[in-house]
Order: C-alpha cells, then structure tokens, then sequence
C-alpha cells in the first residue's frame, strides 16, 4: 500500500507532477528562442517577366541555389508577373528593403540615372546584344551604377540578356508612316516617348501588368516588347502582327537592396551575390535557346511577322539625341556608339 504524504490541500505526488509540468513548460519557453533563431531568413525577388520565360526560370533557380548554399539560413519567394506592382513600384519597394532583389527592364536606369541610362534606350544606336553587353558590362557604366547606388541604395549585380524589343499592334507596320495615329502603350520613359512621338503616335504611358486588358479593351491599338513578353503575356490574343522593327537592345538588370544587403552576415553575402551572378549566366542560356521557339510559337497562335525597313526608321529618328544632350553626361553617347 503506498502512503501519500499531503502538504496542505496538495498530495506530494502532485506536486511533484505539476513540477514536472512547469520544468517542461520552462524547457520549452527557453528553447523558442532556438527555434526562432533557425528560421531561414526570407528574401523575396520580384518582377515583371511572366511565368514561364527565361527570367522566371533563371529566378527560380536562384531560390534553390540559394537555399542549398545557405545551408537553409535564406529561403527566396519568387514573384513574377507583376505580382508586386509595377516597374515604378518595385523600384521604390528595393530601395525600403521590403524587396530585397529587383530584376529590371529599362525602367530602372531610364529614370532613376537618366543622364547616362536614356541614352542606351536611344533606338537603333546598339547594334546587336555584344554592344549592349559592351556598354552595361564594361568600365564606362560604373559612373552609373555608383550613381544608382548613391541616390537609391540600389547596388548593381548583373546584367543578362533579353530579345530585341519589337512592335506589335492589329496591322502591317513597315515603315514610319504607317505609325501615324497608332495609340501605343510604351514604358515610363523619356526617350521611347519622344521616339514614338516623332513617328506619329500617339504614347500611353502604362505599367506592364495594365496592357493586356488596354489591348483587349482597344484602349491601345498595340505596345512593343521582345518575344518572350509578348508570348507569355498572351498578347497574341489581341494581337495580329509582329512587326520586325528591333529598335532597341537592352537586358534585364538585377539589383539588392543596399539597407537589406548590408544587414547580412559576410558569408550571407558571398551566397546571394555568387548566385545572382550564375543566375545571369542561366537566363543568357535560356534567352538564347528560348528565342527562335519563341517565333515559331507565335506563328502557331496566330501572329504573323512582319519585315520592316528599319534604315527608314533609323533616319526618321536621327535627331533624336539632339532633343536630350544637355541633359546627358558630356561624351558618354559617343563612347556608347562607338563601344
């Protein structure tokens, strides 16, 4: 028979149960802070490339990269589409640090470091995507990418590459005078406003994630972007033609955010910057073996692709640079065209 000593209205036995209950619960209570400490740090990277692309796929593998050179300490989300806003938006939101890694388009430098950036968005000045990779990866664009940094807390990473930007709208358009009255969505930008202007249309301003509701609404008679874009945003569904004009070479831009970067352990650090940089490596890949699939794609929805006579256009937007070399830096368009 077993005797129970009691304390007051407590058996022993039960106190030494709830004894045992409080020395779990202050295990417990001392451990959180353990636990929390082990939860990977969230970064997010956002843009406005569609699912499915080469962007979306080389962001998507970032996040693994990341999570297995982390040892699981950073855990990237992915958001595509527009899902975060806008270009403007998303510039404003690296800059807080609420996201952390920016992939751009034109936007960025255009408009944050105009003096240097509008004049790589001149139409017909870079050739081919080797000058535009001469330009953005060579030592003429540090001034800019120090200056982006210095006003935005945007510390630039890499480029990689993106298709030729190309018009498209519901009719043939093959030489500067069948642009005339055309009502056309182009990014918030100077020159590509002032370009389309001299052509004869008429410019909407637009972020990217509006057009395919302005195209479907007639709001817009057409907009201009590489193939890629125009395939994963569907635009062939309110689109007929193609048009080959090629009228600008550029890339996407990747960038952190300097007060989110800073805040980061060194070998933190050495992880996202050594795999944004493969990840570049890994949309050039992509971009390359997406191209003509991407062409052959269209056709088989219904678009047709349009020759155009692009030396027209080149003269048509000759004085161009002339409406913006007071408000660009001295030298830098010759050392661009001359790249």
């Amino acid at each position: 028979m077993t005797k129970i000593l009691k304390t007051g209205s407590m058996t022993r036995r039960g106190l030494v149960r709830r004894g045992a209950s409080l020395g779990a619960l202050a295990s417990t209570t001392l451990a959180a802070p353990a636990i929390l400490a082990q939860q990977p740090r969230a970064l997010r990277i956002a843009y406005i490339m569609n699912q499915g692309g080469a962007a979306d796929k080389s962001a998507n593998d970032f996040a693994k990269m990341v999570a297995e050179r982390s040892k699981g300490a950073l855990a990237v989300q992915v958001f595509p589409g527009g899902q975060l806003g806008g270009e403007r938006d998303m510039v404003e939101s690296v800059q807080l640090g609420s996201i952390q890694v920016g992939y751009f388009g034109s936007y960025l430098i255009g408009n944050i470091v105009p003096e240097w950036g509008q004049i790589i968005d001149v139409p017909y000045l870079l050739k081919d995507q080797a000058h535009f990779r001469r330009v953005v990866d060579g030592a003429m664009s540090k001034p800019m990418y120090d200056a982006l940094l210095q006003r935005k807390g945007l510390r630039h990473v890499a480029w990689c590459n993106r298709g030729p930007r190309y018009l498209t709208c519901n009719k043939a358009v093959s030489a500067p005078a069948d642009v005339r009255g055309l009502k056309l969505r182009v990014p918030e930008l100077e020159t590509y406003l002032a370009a389309w202007k001299m052509l004869g249309a008429t410019v909407t301003p637009m972020a990217f994630p509006e057009i395919f509701l302005a195209l479907k609404q007639g709001i817009i008679d057409g907009q201009e972007n590489p193939l890629e874009l125009i395939f994963t945003a569907s635009f062939f569904e309110a689109q007929k033609y193609v048009n080959l004009t090629g009228h600008i070479r550029g890339g996407y831009h990747i960038v952190v955010s300097d007060r989110w970067f800073q805040g980061l352990p060194a070998d933190q650090k050495t992880v996202i910057m050594e795999s944004l940089q493969e990840m570049a490596k890994l949309e050039d890949r992509y971009q390359a073996e997406d191209e003509t699939g991407l062409e052959q794609k269209l056709k088989e929805k219904g678009m047709i692709f349009n020759p155009v006579e692009v030396e027209k256009f080149t003269t048509a937007l000759a004085d161009l640079p002339k409406q913006f070399e007071k408000k660009w830096v001295p030298g830098f368009y010759d050392a661009v065209r001359n790249a």
